[in-house]
């Protein structure tokens, strides 16, 4: 568990990506998810749920040191420009981000703000579907990036 934690969350330290702590991805993601919800219901109670949703964002932002926005923004302009595989691959690669990855970002980041101000009125509904969104999501990732093959060596997909 403390491989997951370290992989994705800023706490229990730096560690790589193995099999076995694939199988904690689930549970670390619930723990994020829960932490993010504490934030996030505890901010409703002292201010608007703008502002409340804003510091819930930021608190996951914080606690998983951005892993799913880098790998995001590293998508997005790997993967919408129109070039060949290997630029787009060199594209990935390189540390700056592009025009795609600041409005994909943006977008999500946005939408994320959004749903939650949003979300006080139904929150019953929201959490359930969202947990079962997020436990799919975790468990899909998890069997996908043991499954695939690398798309260029020294990637972390498994052979």
């Amino acid at each position: 568990m403390r491989e997951a934690l370290g992989f994705l969350t800023v706490l229990g330290g730096p560690h790589e990506l193995t099999p076995r702590a694939l199988r904690w991805f689930p549970v670390v993601g619930a723990a994020v998810g829960a932490l993010v919800g504490v934030v996030w219901w505890s901010a409703n109670l002292v201010f608007a749920p703008l502002l409340a949703a804003v510091l819930a964002v930021a608190a996951d932002l914080l606690l998983t040191g951005m892993l799913h926005v880098d790998g995001l923004a590293d998508a997005a302009d790997g993967l919408l420009p129109h070039a060949a595989r290997e630029r787009r691959l060199a594209i990935m690669r390189a540390p700056d981000i592009g025009a795609y990855a600041v409005a994909v970002v943006g977008v999500v980041l946005v939408t994320r703000v959004a749903a939650l101000a949003c979300g006080c009125a139904g929150i019953r509904a929201v959490r359930a579907r969202r947990g079962a969104r997020l436990a799919a999501s975790r468990n899909a990732r998890g069997a996908l990036a043991v499954a695939r093959d690398r798309s260029r060596p020294g990637s972390r997909g498994r052979r």
